[in-house]
């Protein structure tokens, strides 16, 4: 992802990954981009204060409840209100959208 070369708007990050853990990557992608809107997603309450350090946009705790995934998303799409690029774990697929939250849901 840190190679990927790409200009991105918001990423959604787990504290504990594979290989690099997502405090060192959101580090590193701030680095690239300062600008890029950090949401962090994990069971981990202990590294708030180092994602706050890196001015994420939320942290949300898991089991995330899905009106508070909602809410975040569509404030953070507020932010950045460009095109948004969907990237799932499950498939390798990038979906591309110009549409607002709202338009999305309908």
């Amino acid at each position: 992802m840190l190679g990927a070369g790409k200009r991105l708007d918001i990423v959604f990050l787990d504290i504990q990954m594979d290989g690099m853990d997502g405090i060192e990557t959101a580090r590193r992608l701030r680095e690239k981009q300062d600008d890029i809107v950090l949401i962090f997603v994990t069971g981990n309450r202990e590294y708030v204060f180092d994602a706050l350090d890196l001015y994420a946009f939320h942290y949300l705790l898991k089991p995330v409840d899905e009106n508070k995934f909602k809410e975040v998303l569509e404030r953070a799409a507020g932010e950045v209100a460009k095109k948004v690029e969907i990237h799932t774990a499950r498939s390798k697929d990038i979906i591309e959208i110009y549409a607002t939250m709202e338009e999305l849901e309908g």
